[in-house]
């Protein structure tokens, strides 16, 4: 069985594939998660990176592309040039992910210690 976060990260790449792709019909989608809103809420993106205080989904499938990049070095080129570039790639459009999946996790288990229950 593979590990979560393998699996996990393949279904993120491929939601993002599909609304890069279909970018005419969900252009709502994209604008509330890489867009700015007059609010002044700080911009996602600069030159199609994320910044440092992106939402967690622009970030997390940021990390997903960098770990794609690693597997599939002809797609590093899309990384140097940001999100919205790899719908361009034929390699991105047609991928399935599946070199990504892992048996291992990325993540260390974490230990939980409970304090001891006092009982009188």
């Amino acid at each position: 069985v593979h590990s979560i976060d393998s699996m996990l990260r393949v279904r993120r790449l491929s939601l993002l594939r599909s609304i890069l792709l279909h970018q005419d019909v969900l252009q709502p989608l994209i604008a509330v998660l890489f867009g700015t809103f007059a609010d002044g809420q700080k911009p996602q993106l600069r030159h199609g990176r994320p910044l440092s205080d992106a939402n967690a989904w622009v970030q997390q499938w940021w990390n997903d592309l960098q770990e794609l990049t690693l597997q599939e070095s002809i797609l590093s080129s899309c990384l140097q040039n940001g999100i919205f570039s790899f719908v361009d790639a034929p390699s991105f459009q047609k991928k399935t992910f599946t070199k990504l999946l892992s048996y291992l996790s990325s993540v260390d288990p974490v230990v939980r210690q409970t304090a001891p229950v006092n009982r009188q």
